[in-house]
């Protein structure tokens, strides 16, 4: 008999307010101002303290005072992913804006015949701004910056018709460590790292083997540090047959699980002397069946890496890249949980609550782009609103059958993350199984 094994798995969660969605999955554009520091160069790997201001304080409260609610106006469905938002009945035109309960401005921006349209700016709750960028015709188009929370530079790139094109410099909020991507159309096609002044080390090339296609979740956490990654690509059957497991770009086989093992060691040891925290970034195909997924997680929590991304892609016209839930494989300080919700994914995808007497089927597909569990969805909302209202923290336990595919897991991660529920545990379910036998 197997033990029964435990994974606690933190689910990143992209918080968003009504179209702040679309700085964080688009992208947009900054106009550059002559108060960036123009001594920040890949030299240093530094990035300016400056926040750049294309517009001036008066002019932004100006633009409040004219600006609508973005609550004021309708959406209405413009074909494919594209939203128009009406006033009185007619597309509107004009400025609107959004803010936090505390009343700071959290979105302003322009909108033309309905569709998001020219300068958009948004700002964290305390006021820091955190994005700059333009939209065109409802795509980003043009240059972007965005900000850290204390101020720091942490992203400049360009965007064309809604995807990202050409260099990307990104920095990371504490250690400063620098990525410089390109992009062609929407896809990465290199990248390399400037080390912060703490170590140094070797340029990274990052090929990723396209034949792993990754689930799509709409919630997942777009990719900010690149550092101390461990590739894992898991394969379909459809180009499992020169091996099942194999590294970044699909050219390194894994023979056995040993053999995964003793790579994902050796990688972590490197990232350990670099003092940077060790991770396994596990691109498992959207198709393959999750006993495989779970092999490569034992080899990751066998070799001491307790923390562990799932790739995903958010599809759509605005967003091709990659984005994270980020797992957790050890435990989390004491804090009081509400009662577990259960959730069971089975070998065809249907989706139950509970366990045992209890259990209680809610859905066997999913429903549109973003791919909705309706009653899941719904079950949720209320699981949380009650934790809350108890004063403590949702806990969800998802128990996977091993031949439920990784997009059905997907799924499930996705609809925690809306609801923002990041305390999971991913029981064994399989080990389950064997007892009974």
């Amino acid at each position: 008999m197997k033990r029964r094994e435990v994974i606690t798995i933190v689910v990143a969660v992209l918080v968003v307010g009504l179209l702040f969605v679309a700085l964080k999955l688009s992208g947009g554009g900054n106009p550059k101002s002559a108060s960036e520091n123009p001594t920040a160069s890949i030299e240093s790997a530094e990035p300016s303290g400056d926040t750049p201001k294309s517009m001036s304080d008066a002019d932004v409260e100006r633009l409040l005072k004219e600006a609508v609610d973005l609550g004021s106006l309708e959406e209405r469905d413009g074909g494919g992913l594209k939203t128009v938002y009406y006033q009185n009945n007619e597309p509107y035109s004009g400025w609107g804006k959004d803010r936090y309960n505390s009343g700071q401005v959290r979105w302003l921006g322009r909108f033309e015949e309905g569709k998001i349209d020219g300068l958009i700016m948004t700002w964290y709750g305390n006021g820091q701004k955190e994005g700059e960028t333009t939209f065109k015709d409802g795509k980003a188009d043009g240059p972007w910056t965005m900000w850290h929370e204390n101020g720091q530079k942490q992203e400049e790139a360009t965007y064309k018709d809604g995807k990202i094109d050409g260099s990307q410099k990104e920095w990371e909020k504490y250690t400063l460590t620098m990525y410089e991507r390109t992009f062609k159309d929407g896809e990465l096609i290199y990248e390399k790292s400037w080390p912060a002044k703490s170590w140094n080390a070797k340029d990274e090339r990052v090929e990723m083997d396209k034949r792993v296609q990754v689930p799509i979740a709409r919630y997942s956490e777009k990719q900010r540090d690149m550092m101390g990654r461990i590739v894992i690509n898991v394969y379909s059957d459809e180009h499992a047959g020169e091996g099942r497991f194999r590294m970044a770009d699909g050219k390194g086989v894994f023979v056995d699980d040993g053999d995964m093992v003793d790579f994902i060691k050796k990688q972590k040891e490197e990232w350990d002397t670099k003092a940077q925290k060790a991770r396994l970034y596990l691109r498992a195909d959207r198709k393959v069946h999750f006993t495989y997924v779970r092999r490569a997680i034992r080899a990751a929590a066998a070799a001491g890496i307790n923390e562990v991304i799932f790739a995903n892609r958010w599809r759509s016209k605005v967003d091709q890249n990659e984005r994270d839930n980020v797992v957790s494989l050890e435990g989390h300080p004491d804090i009081p949980e509400a009662q577990p919700f259960l959730i069971k994914v089975s070998n065809q995808g249907f989706i139950f609550a509970n366990a045992g007497a209890a259990e209680e089927l809610l859905d066997t597909g999913v429903q549109g782009a973003e791919r909705t569990l309706p009653l899941l969805d719904q079950r949720l909302e209320i699981y949380a609103a009650n934790a809350k209202a108890g004063g403590k923290s949702p806990l969800v336990q998802v128990y996977v059958w091993p031949e439920a595919v990784m997009q059905r897991v997907s799924d499930v991660l996705n609809h925690l993350a809306k609801h923002r529920i990041v305390r999971v545990t991913f029981r064994d379910f399989v080990a389950q199984d064997e007892q009974r036998n």
